[in-house]
């Protein structure tokens, strides 16, 4: 079961690998290919961890667990910004 689903374009998949790429180097921790893979943020107020896989033509990102006080909304805003640059 997931906590939040957000989906993006299969376009973005170059970018998506490269942010997670970046994860270990901020206390981080990502595995994965273009296929699919998992990931772990680390926040000073809780973990957030999830997953991905691509299907449909489409990256569906599933986050497993968060802390209760990040919506879902505050987590797909930074994961848009971070997709964008």
């Amino acid at each position: 079961m997931y906590k939040c689903l957000f989906k993006y374009p299969i376009a973005q998949l170059n970018q998506f690998i490269r942010v997670s790429e970046l994860l270990p180097s901020q206390k981080g921790v990502f595995s994965g290919n273009e296929n699919a893979g998992n990931f772990e943020i680390f926040t000073p107020i809780g973990h957030i961890k999830g997953d991905y896989e691509c299907k449909q033509e489409q990256i569906w990102v599933f986050i497993r667990s968060k802390p209760m006080l990040i919506p879902c909304s505050f987590i797909e805003n930074e994961l848009k910004k971070l997709l964008e640059n």
